[in-house]
């Protein structure tokens, strides 16, 4: 799982006549927001966006001793492959025309050849990708399903985010939550509050916390580095999302109006 940094935005206060309404049913609301729930990789698969990853090195005192930046181009991937990801600043250093040049002629050449696999048999490719998207789409559901049997999540109240009309909600591990993926037992070290649109069910903030216990996990889950500032923004139109995250292990993900 990563963590991703952006930026801050105030959250403003609903007029008190909005909190005087009554709170959608929860268990409608829960069923609808559930049905535009995806894991990010899915949510993300269509969209095009520029990654800017700072890594920092903590000692054990959590002072950082070193600081590294990189850059990237993220696009959709080919069918059966992961993200292409362009890198355009190394160690704080622009990537020479040269070398991105290169790197464009070895990513044309993979494109070349999946046309021409396609060409001769289009029938046994849009199987197997069909195969692949349903295994992803699977393993995307399987995850969602178990944030919902992870966590005990409460409706708090009517809040305005960055223009959005919300429904506040809190979400906290059970503790006898049995998870049945590896991203819901990570998700059992965090706790924190979520914000979403009455209106059209989708996540608009998301704002997690790690718990005492997250320190416990092996060092390969969390890792030592904080990563930051990316902007995420839909090739097919979609929202805007910018997202944070801090040394102590609280992430923002936050829909800005598009």
């Amino acid at each position: 799982m990563r963590f991703i940094c952006g930026c801050l935005v105030a959250v403003l206060a609903v007029p008190i006549a909005a909190q005087d309404r009554p709170l959608p049913d929860y268990a409608t609301f829960m069923a609808e927001t559930r049905k535009r729930l995806e894991a990010d990789d899915v949510r993300q698969s269509e969209y095009v966006y520029v990654e800017t990853r700072r890594e920092q090195k903590l000692d054990a005192t959590g002072t950082s001793t070193k600081e590294t930046l990189d850059v990237f181009e993220s696009y959709p991937s080919l069918p059966n492959e992961a993200r292409w990801r362009r890198q355009t600043v190394k160690d704080g250093k622009p990537m020479s025309p040269q070398e991105l040049a290169e790197v464009d002629r070895e990513r044309q050449k993979k494109v070349l050849e999946y046309a021409k696999k396609l060409e001769r048999n289009p029938e046994k490719v849009r199987e197997a990708e069909k195969k692949k998207h349903d295994e992803e789409r699977r393993d995307s559901d399987r995850a969602v399903d178990d944030a919902l049997r992870v966590y005990d999540i409460k409706m708090l109240g009517r809040e305005v985010v960055n223009g959005y009309a919300t429904i506040a909600l809190s979400f906290m591990p059970r503790k006898d939550a049995r998870p049945q993926t590896s991203e819901g037992k990570i998700m059992r070290h965090f706790a924190g509050k979520v914000w979403v649109s009455e209106s059209e069910y989708e996540v608009v903030r998301l704002a997690p916390k790690g718990t005492p216990t997250m320190f416990s996990l092996p060092r390969a889950v969390y890792g030592d580095n904080i990563l930051s500032d990316v902007r995420v923004s839909s090739s097919q139109g979609g929202g805007v999302y910018q997202l944070r995250s801090d040394p102590s292990f609280g992430v923002e993900i936050l829909r800005s109006a598009s």
